[in-house]
């Protein structure tokens, strides 16, 4: 088999490049005990010129070969979304069999509704985008983390492996800290949310070992501004009294949810407040606003220098993803990286 069949490219210069090689790694890891498909890593060629504009090269033969992007997510989200658009124009131009978009965290996720009269869906015009430069190449799928809404997969018209979080999430309190998540209540930060923290709620308790399951609450808020929100009520906040809460939510970004939603559940009762998020994009006063909590667990889809903090634990989905990608590019189901 052609070693070359199967080019897995990064971003030397992007933020992200070492996690990109951590993924290339662990489908090295896979393939020892599969069977090889070919897989390389090569540079992204990104070259920048002084107003602003830049161009893409894959600088490998991808004639009828798959090309495989692992893209930085911590990018500016103008930024990213061209990038996409010049990769895949790029490969397609470059004859290359399919493509393989690997986008840790969908940039414009959140923009996957018409709330107010004479406004874009900003999603529905990035997957539009993307499916339009792919032009002629024959085959095209994503494999994303966590999209906001799991119903906006309905907006792309190529295939969509939307990976969920809790498998993750649930894994690494059952092995590392199964004694604190077996007292945690679960709180889904807005009603929107609901749905996975129970999904969540369920799958840890499997792996705990709860028959009973586990308690969740729902706060009740409005966001008011772009960094602020005001909660109405706590749903099933009697549970509360004497108990460490978990707040879990998909996107950390000026964390002025995780804050008001914590002085809530402390006004309840909980004596303790923790926080595990998907994506930590941490921008404008996020700072402030997590020092509202004790700990924070985030993953590493979007690469933040902030994240080293002495109460922030980083869950790498390195290994998820690059099954994801194996998995695809074998013909295989990739069921097994759903929550149950």
């Amino acid at each position: 088999m052609d070693a070359l069949e199967r080019i897995v490219l990064a971003d030397p210069n992007g933020k992200a490049y070492e996690f990109a090689k951590s993924v290339f790694r662990n489908i090295q890891e896979i393939q020892k005990r599969e069977r090889d498909l070919g897989f390389v890593f090569r540079d992204l060629k990104i070259t920048e010129f002084p107003d602003g504009e830049y161009k893409i090269k894959i600088d490998s033969n991808a004639r009828e070969r798959a090309v495989i992007l692992i893209h930085d997510s911590s990018k500016e989200p103008n930024r990213w979304l061209t990038e996409i658009l010049n990769l895949n124009d790029a490969a397609m131009r470059a004859s290359a069999s399919s493509i393989m978009l690997v986008l840790p965290y969908m940039r414009w996720s959140r923009g996957d509704k018409k709330d107010e009269p004479h406004v874009s869906i900003p999603l529905k015009v990035c997957a539009e985008a993307i499916e339009a430069t792919c032009g002629r190449v024959p085959k095209i799928r994503a494999v994303i983390m966590d999209l906001h809404s799991e119903n906006t997969q309905g907006f792309f018209n190529f295939p969509v492996d939307c990976l969920e979080s809790e498998c993750i999430k649930s894994e690494y309190f059952a092995k590392n800290l199964p004694a604190v998540a077996r007292g945690y209540v679960l709180v889904a930060p807005d009603h929107g949310s609901a749905k996975k923290v129970r999904q969540f709620a369920n799958v840890l308790a499997k792996r705990l070992g709860i028959s009973g399951g586990m308690d969740v609450v729902i706060i009740d808020k409005d966001r008011t501004t772009g960094e602020e929100t005001k909660v109405w009520e706590v749903i099933g906040k009697e549970v509360l009294n004497g108990r460490r809460a978990l707040m879990v939510d998909d996107i950390l970004s000026t964390a002025g949810t995780l804050a008001g939603g914590a002085d809530a559940l402390r006004h309840y009762g909980a004596t303790g407040v923790d926080a595990f998020i998907t994506h930590y994009v941490g921008v404008g006063n996020y700072e402030s606003n997590l020092k509202k909590l004790d700990n924070l667990y985030v993953t590493d889809t979007v690469y933040h220098e902030r994240t080293k903090g002495e109460n922030t634990q980083i869950i790498s989905v390195a290994k998820w993803l690059a099954e994801a990608i194996y998995a695809a590019s074998a013909g295989k189901s990739i069921s097994r990286l759903f929550a149950d």
